[in-house]
C-alpha cells in the first residue's frame, strides 16, 4: 500500500479528498459518512477539536460512568480505579464512606458520546435559521420595494387625476365659451340686421320731418319796418295787418295784405316792407281757402284769426302722418304795394285821429 494512499476504517474504502478525521485515541482514519458527520459541520470544526476527536469504537470502550453511587462496590485499589477516595468519619458513623468524582483540571474538556450530534444539530439549526432569516430578509425587501412601487403608483394616480379633472374642466370652459361666443355672433347679426333697419326708419323720417317742416313753414309770415323808435305808435303801425282781404282765382286764391301808412312811417319805408314780407314768404291759395272752407263762408278773417288757423294747421300737420306723395300747388303770388290810405280799414272814418283807428284794432 502506498503511503499516501488512506483507507477508512470504517467502510475499507480509498479517501480521494480532504474530508476525512483521524481518532486521536487509536489515530485510526475515518471519513465524514463512517464518522457521522456533514461536510459543513467538519469544515466549520476547529483545529483543536479535530485533534481531539475520538472514532465511535474507541467511545464505546470507554466507560460510561462511575459506581460511586451503587451499595456493593469491589475493594480495588484507588490508584487503579483513578478515583481519590476521601474517608470523612464522625463518632456516629465509623462505617460510612462517602466518596466524590475526582476533578479534572480546568483546561481538560469531557467529549460525551452525544456532543457531535448536538452539534451537528446546531450547524442544521443555525444553516435553518440563516437561510430562513435570509428568506425572510428578502421577502421583506421585495414587499418594501412592492410597497414603494404601489405609493409610486398610487401617486401617479392621484396626479393623473387631477390632470383629468382639469382637462375636464377646460373642456367645460371650452363648450361654454363656444356656445357664448355663439350666442354673440347671432346677437351682432341681429343687431346690425335692427341697425339697418333703423338707418332705414331714420332716413323716413328725415324726410318725413323735411316735408312737415315744409309744409309748417308754408305759413309763416314775416312782419318787417317794425319802427325802432321807442315814441312810435304801434298801434297805429298795425292797424294795416288787421285782416287779410281774400280774393277769388283760378284753383285757389292769392292773399293781398291791405297795407296804409301809420303815424311816423313814410309810404316808402312802408312800401319796401310790404315788398319785402311778401318776397320772404307767400301765402298759398291752398291755405287762405281752406280756411274759408273750414268755416263755410267768403269773408276775410282777421290776421288774428288767420294766424290762429295757421299755427292749428301747422300742429295738426306734425301729428298727422305724412306721405311723400304730397304734391303742393302754387300759384304765382303778385305782390302789391298800394299807397297810404287815408280812411281805416276797419269803418269808413278817416284816420283824423289815433283815437278812432285805436278803436276799431282794440274791437278786433
Amino acid at each position: 500500500m502506498a503511503s499516501n494512499t488512506k483507507l477508512c476504517a470504517g467502510c475499507l474504502n480509498k479517501i480521494t479528498n480532504k474530508d476525512f478525521v483521524t481518532c486521536s485515541l487509536c489515530k485510526d482514519i475515518y471519513d465524514t459518512v463512517c464518522a457521522n458527520i456533514s461536510h459543513q459541520r467538519l469544515m466549520m470544526l476547529e483545529k483543536d477539536k479535530k485533534e481531539k476527536w475520538i472514532c465511535p469504537g474507541c467511545r464505546n470502550k470507554e466507560r460510561k460512568s462511575g459506581n460511586s453511587n451503587t451499595p456493593i462496590q469491589s475493594r480495588t485499589d484507588p490508584r487503579d480505579c483513578g478515583d481519590s477516595l476521601q474517608e470523612i468519619s464522625t463518632p456516629n458513623s465509623d462505617y460510612i464512606t462517602q466518596r466524590k468524582k475526582p476533578q479534572l483540571p480546568s483546561n481538560q474538556k469531557v467529549s460525551s458520546p452525544t456532543q457531535p450530534r448536538d452539534e451537528s444539530l446546531m450547524l442544521t439549526i443555525r444553516s435553518e435559521i440563516k437561510s430562513s432569516m435570509g428568506n425572510f430578509l428578502n421577502q421583506t425587501i421585495e414587499e418594501s420595494s412592492i410597497k414603494m412601487d404601489l405609493r409610486t403608483i398610487k401617486e401617479e394616480l392621484s396626479s393623473l387625476k387631477d390632470i383629468k379633472s382639469g382637462l375636464e374642466f377646460l373642456s367645460a370652459e371650452y363648450d361654454r365659451m363656444k356656445k357664448e361666443l355663439k350666442t354673440s355672433k347671432e346677437h351682432i347679426k341681429s343687431l346690425s340686421a335692427e341697425n339697418s333697419n333703423l338707418h332705414t326708419k331714420v332716413n323716413e323720417l328725415s324726410n318725413r320731418l323735411i316735408l312737415l317742416e315744409q309744409h309748417s313753414r308754408e305759413t309763416n309770415i314775416e312782419v318787417n319796418g317794425v319802427p325802432e323808435n321807442k315814441a312810435a305808435n304801434a298801434e297805429g303801425f298795425l292797424n294795416p295787418l288787421d285782416y287779410v282781404s281774400v280774393g277769388e282765382g283760378h284753383e285757389g286764391v292769392s292773399a293781398e295784405i291791405q297795407t296804409a301808412s301809420p303815424e311816423g312811417v313814410s309810404p316808402e319805408i312802408q312800401k319796401d316792407s310790404c315788398e319785402q314780407r311778401h318776397d320772404y314768404k307767400k301765402m298759398g291759395t291752398y291755405t287762405s281757402r281752406a280756411y274759408q272752407l273750414e268755416r263755410g263762408n267768403e269773408s276775410d278773417p282777421t290776421i288774428k284769426e288767420f294766424l290762429l288757423f295757421l299755427e292749428n294747421r301747422a300742429l295738426a300737420l306734425e301729428n298727422a302722418e305724412p306721405t311723400t306723395a304730397i304734391k303742393t300747388h302754387y300759384k304765382p303770388v303778385v305782390n302789391v304795394a298800394t299807397p297810404a290810405d287815408p280812411s281805416c280799414a276797419y269803418c269808413a272814418a278817416p284816420r283824423a285821429t289815433a283815437s278812432s283807428s285805436a278803436t276799431c284794432f282794440k274791437a278786433y
